[in-house]
C-alpha cells in the first residue's frame, strides 16, 4: 500500500512544555519534553523521538555533548546516543519512582558522573555515563526531591552538589555520595528551583525558588539563606497589579549577575544587578516551567500552555516558535467527513475542520481547572459528554458545560464513554461498572456487570453487534472482552494477557470483520473462535486501527514504528509513501481512497491511497 500525505489542518502552535534543553556546543540542537512526547528541533521543523522510548510521559531532559537523557512517568531513565532518534532504557536499582531532575558532573565528558532527583526515591547516581544507576541517599531525610545544581567546576577535595525538595535544600561535598542539610533559612520550605552563580568560586552565590515562599539567596555556599525582596524598577502591562512573588518555577543565569526567574503568574522577572532590582518581562506568557541557554546565547523557555519561546537579545524581547505544535492530543472523533473533535487528557477537546486551514476551537481545557479528560462521547445531535476525574459533564452548546452525573465512590470515576441510537449512552467506570442512559444523559442506571473490580478501558457499539466492553484486571494482567447480549446480560467473548491496558475495539458490520486489539496483539473471529496474532516481531505499540471502506476487508493501523496494513489481520505489511517520519496516533477513513491521520502534537494529515499492491 502506498499513501501520499499532505497537511490539511493543525491545532494552534504551543502546548505544555515540561522541559527544554540545548546542546552544550551546537546552538541548532534543541530538545523539548512535551505533553505530546519528546521532540527535536531540525532545519525542517520539529521531529518526534520514536524508537525505544518506554516512557508514557517524558517530563525531564538532560543534554550532554554526546548523550541525551529522559525521565518521567511512570518511572525509568531513557538514554540516546543519536540525538533522540533511538533510545534504550538504563539499568536502575529496584526503582519505581519518577525522575524529577537530572544533572551532570562539571567534568562529565571525563568522569561520566550523573545524578538524578526523584519523587519519593531520593537520589540516583551513575558513574558510567548513564548506563547503570544506583541509589545514593546516605544522609538524606527527605526523599521527595525536585531539583539539582552543581557549580561550574569541582575542586579536587570538594565536589559540591545541591538538591532541593519538599523540606528544603541538601548539600553534598563528595559529588552526591553523601548528603546533609544546608544551612538555616529554608527549613521546611518546598524548593523547586536552584541556580548557581557562574562566578561561584568567587561570590559563593546560590538562588533557590520555592513553592509558596518566593525567592531565596545564599551568599555563603548554602550555609545560610535569606529571602529576596522583589523591588520592581518598572511595570509592564498587564502586570501593573503585580501579585506577591510566591511561586518560583525556574531560575536561570544569563550571565554573571544577570538572572531570569519564571514564576506562577506567567512571564519572567529579570535582574541585571544580582537580585537587587527586578523588571517584568513578557508577562502575557503562561507560567514558565523550564529554561535553557544555547551555545549562541539564545534563551529558550518552555511554558505551561503557550508552548516554546526564545530570545536572541539576552531576554529583552521574546518570540514564539510557531513551528512547534506540541498539544497532548491522542484521539480523533469524526462527526462528518470533513469535521472532527480532537481530544487528549490534558488538552481537553478541540473542534474544527479536517480539510480547511481554519482556526480550531478549544471547548474544554482540563489542565487549567485541574481535572483530566478520560473519554468523550458525541451524540447524533452533537451533544458532547466528557468524562473528567470530577464527574460526567454535558455540553449542548460550544464551551458551555454542566455536570450531568457525579461519580459514586463505589463505582469509581468514569474511564470510557460510548453513544448509540435513540439517545442511548453508556459509561464504563474504574471499578467495573457500566451505566446506561436512555434519555440523553438525564438519568443513569446500572447494567449489572459481572466484571466488578476490573477497569472498563473501552466501550464500542454497532447496530449489528451491540455493545462491547474491554476490561482490565491489573492483578492478573488480563484484558477481558465482553458483549451485552439479549436481555442485557453480559457474555465473555475472549480474553488476552497484557501488561498494557490500552485496547482498541475496531467494530465492523459483522463479528468476523471486527478486531479486538490490546498491546501489540490483534484478535479476530475465525468462525471457530477468536484467534490472536501479534502485529510484528519488533513489538510495536498500536495507537489506532481503521477498517478501510472497501468491499473486502482491508485494515490500516498506526503503530509506534509506522503505518502497517493487512487484509486478514494476521500478516501486517509496512505502508510506503511520504509519511515515514510522522508519528500518527489515530486514523479516520470516510471514503475509498481517502484517510485522515492525527499526528503527534495535534496536526491533521490527509492521505490519498494511490496503490493497494502488497509489496
Amino acid at each position: 500500500m502506498n499513501i501520499r500525505w499532505g497537511q490539511t489542518a493543525s491545532l494552534p502552535p504551543g502546548g505544555l512544555i515540561f522541559s527544554v534543553v540545548a546542546h552544550p556546543k551546537d546552538a541548532e540542537r534543541i530538545w523539548v519534553a512535551t505533553a505530546a512526547g519528546i521532540m527535536a528541533r531540525t532545519d525542517k521543523g520539529w521531529r518526534p523521538a520514536r524508537y525505544g522510548l518506554a516512557l508514557n510521559l517524558p517530563q525531564i531532559l538532560l543534554a550532554t555533548e554526546t548523550l541525551l537523557f529522559a525521565g518521567g512517568q511512570p518511572y525509568g531513565i531513557a538514554r540516546s546516543a543519536d540525538g533522540g532518534w533511538t533510545w534504550s532504557m538504563a539499568w536502575l536499582e529496584k526503582f519505581e519512582e519518577p525522575i524529577s531532575y537530572f544533572i551532570a558532573s562539571p567534568d562529565f565528558e571525563q568522569d561520566g558522573v550523573l545524578l538524578a532527583a526523584t519523587h519519593g526515591g531520593g537520589i540516583l547516581r551513575s558513574m558510567d555515563r548513564g548506563l547503570h544507576w544506583r541509589y545514593s541517599n546516605f544522609g538524606l531525610r527527605d526523599f521527595d526531591l525536585i531539583t539539582l545544581a552543581v557549580p561550574p567546576s569541582w575542586q579536587e577535595k570538594q565536589q559540591l552538589v545541591f538538591a532541593g525538595g519538599a523540606s528544603g535544600v541538601y548539600v553534598s561535598l563528595d559529588g552526591g555520595r553523601a548528603w546533609k542539610r544546608s544551612g538555616s533559612g529554608l527549613e521546611g520550605t518546598s524548593v523547586q528551583a536552584l541556580a548557581i552563580s557562574p562566578n561561584f568560586a568567587g561570590d559563593h552565590t546560590i538562588y533557590a525558588g520555592t513553592e509558596g515562599s518566593g525567592l531565596f539567596v545564599s551568599r555563603d555556599s548554602g550555609s545560610s539563606w535569606q529571602k529576596v525582596d522583589i523591588n520592581l524598577t518598572a511595570t509592564l502591562e498587564p502586570r501593573d497589579e503585580l501579585q506577591p512573588l510566591d511561586i518560583v518555577n525556574v531560575i536561570s543565569y544569563i550571565a554573571p549577575g544577570d538572572l531570569l526567574i519564571g514564576d506562577g503568574s506567567g512571564g519572567f522577572l529579570r535582574s541585571r544587578d544580582d537580585g537587587k532590582d527586578w523588571t517584568p518581562v513578557n508577562s502575557e506568557l503562561s507560567p514558565v516551567l523550564s529554561m535553557a541557554l544555547a551555545a549562541d546565547g539564545t534563551i529558550w523557555a518552555g511554558t505551561t500552555d503557550s508552548g516554546l519561546w526564545y530570545s536572541k537579545d539576552q531576554g529583552t524581547t521574546w518570540q514564539s516558535d510557531e513551528r512547534l505544535v506540541a498539544r497532548g492530543i491522542d484521539r480523533l472523533h469524526p462527526v462528518s467527513p470533513t469535521e472532527a473533535f480532537l481530544t487528549g487528557p490534558t488538552e481537553g477537546i478541540w473542534k474544527g475542520s479536517l480539510v480547511h486551514r481554519t482556526e480550531w476551537q478549544s471547548l474544554l481545557q482540563p489542565l487549567s481547572e485541574g481535572p483530566m479528560l478520560a473519554a468523550l462521547a458525541v451524540t447524533s445531535q452533537e451533544t458532547l459528554f466528557a468524562a473528567l476525574s470530577t464527574g460526567l459533564f454535558r455540553s449542548a452548546r460550544p464551551a458551555e458545560w454542566h455536570l450531568a452525573y457525579e461519580w459514586i465512590e463505589e463505582d469509581g470515576p468514569g474511564t470510557s464513554l460510548c453513544s448509540g441510537p435513540d439517545d442511548r449512552l453508556w459509561i464504563g467506570t474504574d471499578k467495573g461498572k457500566v451505566l446506561v442512559s436512555h434519555d440523553g444523559g438525564e438519568t443513569w442506571n446500572p447494567t449489572g456487570t459481572p466484571f466488578s473490580g476490573e477497569s472498563v478501558v473501552s466501550l464500542a457499539y454497532t447496530t449489528s453487534i451491540g455493545l462491547v466492553a474491554a476490561t482490565f484486571n491489573p492483578r492478573q494482567e488480563i484484558v477481558h472482552f465482553w458483549r451485552q447480549g439479549a436481555g442485557g446480560r453480559w457474555e465473555l467473548i475472549t480474553q488476552a494477557r497484557t501488561v498494557i491496558p490500552r485496547t482498541i475495539l475496531c467494530l465492523a458490520e459483522t463479528v468476523e470483520e471486527s478486531l479486538f486489539i490490546t498491546g501489540d496483539l490483534c484478535m479476530r473471529y475465525t468462525g471457530t473462535g477468536w484467534q490472536g496474532n501479534y502485529f510484528r516481531s519488533d513489538e510495536p505499540l498500536i495507537y489506532g486501527v481503521v477498517r478501510l471502506p472497501y468491499d473486502t476487508p482491508l485494515y490500516l493501523a498506526a503503530t509506534s514504528v509506522g503505518l502497517v496494513f493487512s487484509r486478514d489481520a494476521r500478516l501486517w505489511r509496512a505502508v510506503s509513501g511520504n509519511g515515514e517520519d510522522e508519528v500518527i496516533l489515530d486514523l479516520y477513513a470516510p471514503r475509498q481512497g481517502q484517510v485522515f491521520g492525527l499526528v503527534l502534537g495535534g496536526r491533521i494529515l490527509e492521505g490519498q491511497i494511490i496503490a493497494l499492491t502488497e509489496r
